[in-house]
């Protein structure tokens, strides 16, 4: 008799206990470790993509509101890519195989790759001007040109940058539609060669000049605020970059002005000093 109830004890036990053991059984839709009903569960790459940006397109557009706060101008936002030496050297050694096969685009591409892992690198530009006069492109060529003797004016390559300038006179002189804008081009041209000198004050002069003729100016805007950064006016110097960004926000020296404007605060006080009697007037701003 007692035997038959711990029996029946347990068989009443056991109905109790079953659905619970079903339920442990049976997989569950969803939770840690589980894809929701209806998604596909997590792939290995995701996690690891998850963690680093080289596997995916990564935004540097700024926020749609990031220019609404009071002192905000839109040319100055921008990101850039980590100074790295040996990134550089490797995206011109890539272009220097392409220029080498006659590909000169995709040369073109991977030295300005080069010159935002490493700004103002007096090769990687001197290339680019090479690169931008092999594709017929004499602006930013002679743009270049007149940059790289700036920044290395007994460089490796001076001779036939100025070969090349020489060259390239007549082409962009023939671009110019308005007396104006010839005036301004024979203008920026004496400034130039003044800037390569280190003469910045002469090149300031002529820049002005050049902005008198032709407001509208890339070159000697952009010029213009080099000259008066390398003279150490600061304040000068940021106005005319922001200028230059306003006149030509995707242009060919825009990385360079957005970069100088990010190291204007520390180099404030720094350079030579002006003489009381330097012209500071700033170039006309055009319209948005």
């Amino acid at each position: 008799m007692e035997a038959m109830s711990r029996n029946i004890l347990l068989a009443v036990l056991a109905l109790l206990l079953s659905p619970w053991c079903v339920a442990q059984l049976e997989p569950t839709q969803s939770g840690r470790g589980q894809a929701p009903q209806g998604q596909a569960p997590p792939r290995s790459d995701d996690s690891a993509s998850s963690s680093s940006s080289k596997d995916r397109p990564v935004g540097i557009a700024p926020p749609a509101n990031d220019a609404d706060h009071p002192g905000a101008d839109a040319a100055d936002v921008g990101e850039f890519k980590k100074y790295d030496p040996h990134r550089a050297a490797k995206d011109a050694e890539v272009a220097e195989y392409y220029a080498k096969q006659g590909n000169h685009r995709a040369a073109l591409w991977r030295y300005q790759d080069a010159l935002e892992y490493m700004p103002n690198d007096p090769t990687v530009i001197y290339k680019l001007a090479e690169t931008y006069d092999r594709l017929e492109q004499p602006q930013p060529a002679a743009r270049h040109i007149v940059l790289y003797l700036r920044l290395a004016p007994e460089g490796e390559f001076v001779e036939a940058a100025k070969k090349l300038q020489q060259r390239l006179r007549p082409v962009i002189l023939a671009l110019a539609k308005t007396p104006g804008q010839k005036q301004a081009f024979a203008l920026v041209d004496e400034g130039a060669v003044l800037l390569s000198r280190h003469e910045f004050r002469g090149a300031i002069a002529k820049f002005q000049s050049a902005l008198e003729a032709d407001p509208k100016n890339e070159d000697a805007t952009f010029f213009l605020a080099d000259a008066y950064q390398q003279n150490g006016l600061m304040d000068e110097a940021g106005a005319t970059y922001r200028s230059y960004l306003r006149l030509s926000p995707g242009g060919v020296f825009a990385d360079s002005a957005r970069i100088a404007l990010q190291h204007l605060p520390a180099l404030r006080g720094e350079g030579i000093p002006a003489k009381p009697d330097l012209p500071t007037s700033q170039p006309s701003e055009s319209p948005r």
